[in-house]
């Protein structure tokens, strides 16, 4: 395949995820643009974090906005879907990424002092899900890397800017009356990649997943008093 024939397939891959991603009018459409992880995707809305590599949307209720929570519980996070490996995503690196983001995420709550291990009035439940792990094109937006679950190098071609993405999903439920509080959804966009041929690795989402523990602390911080 020629190289203007490499840059046309790319270009057509971007395309398609975009299609797939963009807010549609239909309800298969609408369907496919989320993992399904969370209860409610309508009303959430992007918010800048003051990083160019940290994409988020996020909804917060009244409920929660109240301040009337001091702590929080953490569920263990899972990946959902169940993820598709292949060469380009192992089933090592996954396991390898899912423990160190369950390890690292609990040590960032403890270090709070807001973690607890058990439901009880003003007890947030914080459930967690890594729902992307990929490497694409740096230029699409949050919306649209939502789709695009463990799909490895969904753009091809001869393209210079990928870069390896982490995306997680979570939902903030009090502890005891399982009222939805808040939800979130985050990318991290990782270390930039040489090529499409790259294989995802650990190293490549470990500063997504260590940003992600960043956004807890300070998450924590505005949230629980």
């Amino acid at each position: 395949m020629n190289k203007w024939l490499k840059g046309i397939k790319g270009i057509v891959g971007l395309s398609l995820i975009a299609v797939l991603a963009g807010c549609g009018s239909t309800a298969e459409t609408d369907e496919a643009k989320h993992s399904g992880f969370l209860s409610n995707y309508d009303r959430q809305v992007e918010i800048p974090t003051g990083d160019d590599d940290l994409l988020k949307t996020r909804w917060v209720s009244d409920a929660m906005a109240s301040g009337n929570h001091t702590a929080l519980m953490i569920d263990p996070i899972v990946y959902f879907p169940a993820p598709m490996t292949s060469e380009k995503v192992t089933s090592e690196v996954l396991a390898e990424v899912l423990n160190y983001t369950n390890e690292s995420i609990r040590e960032s709550a403890a270090s709070t002092g807001k973690l607890v291990d058990k439901p009880g009035p003003g007890v947030v439940r914080l459930r967690l899900a890594i729902t992307g792990a990929s490497i694409d094109d740096q230029g699409l937006t949050a919306l649209q890397y939502l789709p695009i679950a463990f799909v490895a190098s969904a753009a091809t071609g001869n393209l210079d800017n990928l870069a390896a993405h982490l995306t997680v999903e979570g939902e903030v439920i009090d502890s005891v009356s399982g009222e939805l509080l808040s939800s979130t959804v985050l990318v991290g966009i990782g270390k930039e990649v040489d090529d499409d041929e790259a294989v995802l690795n650990f190293d490549m989402v470990k500063p997504v997943i260590d940003k992600w523990n960043q956004e807890m602390i300070e998450g924590i911080g505005r949230d629980l008093h």
